[in-house]
């Protein structure tokens, strides 16, 4: 008798292999089969096992947020009970997972400008991209820009004059939002403020003490405005007459400006005698002179009014009297006109 060699099961499995789906949970799918019989297939990706399946249909579920978006490779090994396998053609798929976007803007706050029209401007950056930029003084919102450069104007003489903080508030499509680091910043609109009280003299006598008479609507000698003023002298006799307002300049002054219009008439014909005089002066309220700013005569009569000028702001923190004493001589009438009083402060 003579025995033959036993040649056993030496056919290998055939494999093929696909993937459903591109995001979250996909499934690894490999149609095999085998002569006898397909013990189990073992699914790769990238060359990395990620599993195995003994029974039909052969397919594995996967958590595809452990790849990365893009391009993949999966392979399927198919074996059987004898040890045969066969590792199927690479099946490309893609992976495509929207990464949610939890990342901030980063912005900076920045401002131009201390009275008038301010500045507030922001430079805000995003991984994505940002949507708006909110600016805040005081934490109270302002405006909006939703175009880089981010910026806006303000009207400054809408905040107090006293220190002020900006901040941006950067936002992003997603939702995230970033404040800036505040800055300070300083607002200082001067304010200007006539100190006068009816300086035209349009409401007669109010808030002025005059010699009887001085203070007019005489239509003999013209105003420079309206129909009132203050007319010291003109007698033509020896005559004193006055007209002073108390004021306050106040102590933060930065400019205080004494205005006003004059009028000298004279019947005298000397050009070298100062006869008649009117001095404009500042006074206490005790009515001690502290300055005699100027002094006009009869030789300054000109025929028409002219705008006179002085600085006071030597006087700041002070009460004071704007003071106008006329003095006429006994011969020829003088007559000094004053009109449009004003002190402006700043």
């Amino acid at each position: 008798m003579t025995q033959g060699s036993g040649g056993g099961d030496t056919t290998a499995p055939t494999v093929s292999a696909s993937v459903t789906g591109t995001s979250g949970t996909i499934t690894l799918n490999a149609t095999a089969s085998d002569n006898v019989g397909v013990s189990s297939v073992e699914f790769f990706i990238d060359g990395a096992s990620r599993g195995s399946d003994t029974t039909a249909p052969y397919s594995l579920a996967f958590n595809s947020t452990a790849l990365s978006n893009g391009s993949h490779s999966l392979t399927a090994r198919a074996s059987d009970a004898a040890g045969n396998s066969t590792t199927s053609t690479a099946a490309s798929f893609t992976v495509n997972n929207t990464t949610s976007d939890t990342t901030g803007p980063t912005v900076t706050a920045t401002e131009t400008g201390s009275s008038g029209t301010i500045t507030l401007a922001a430079t805000a950056s995003d991984n994505v991209g940002v949507s708006k930029v909110e600016f805040y003084v005081d934490s109270v919102l302002k405006g909006t820009d939703t175009t880089s450069p981010y910026s806006m104007t303000l009207n400054s003489t809408t905040l107090s004059n006293a220190s002020h903080a900006l901040t941006a508030k950067a936002f992003d499509a997603a939702g995230n939002t970033k404040t800036s680091t505040a800055v300070n910043f300083t607002i200082n609109n001067t304010a200007t403020i006539e100190q006068i009280k009816n300086g035209g003299f349009e409401s007669g006598s109010t808030n002025w003490t005059a010699t009887s008479g001085v203070i007019t609507n005489d239509a003999s000698f013209a105003a420079y405005a309206g129909s009132w003023k203050a007319w010291l002298n003109g007698y033509g006799a020896t005559h004193t007459d006055s007209a002073y307002q108390t004021i306050t300049i106040p102590s933060a002054a930065t400019q205080a400006t004494l205005t006003f219009w004059l009028d000298v008439a004279t019947d005298e014909t000397t050009t070298t005698s100062a006869y008649d005089t009117l001095k404009a002066q500042v006074r206490n309220s005790s009515n001690t002179v502290l300055a005699t700013l100027a002094t006009y005569s009869n030789l300054n009569a000109a025929g028409g009014y002219s705008q006179k000028s002085f600085n006071l702001l030597a006087y700041k923190g002070q009460t004071i009297r704007i003071y106008f004493l006329g003095v006429e001589g006994s011969q020829v009438a003088t007559s000094f006109v004053v009109d449009n009083v004003s002190v402006i402060t700043k």
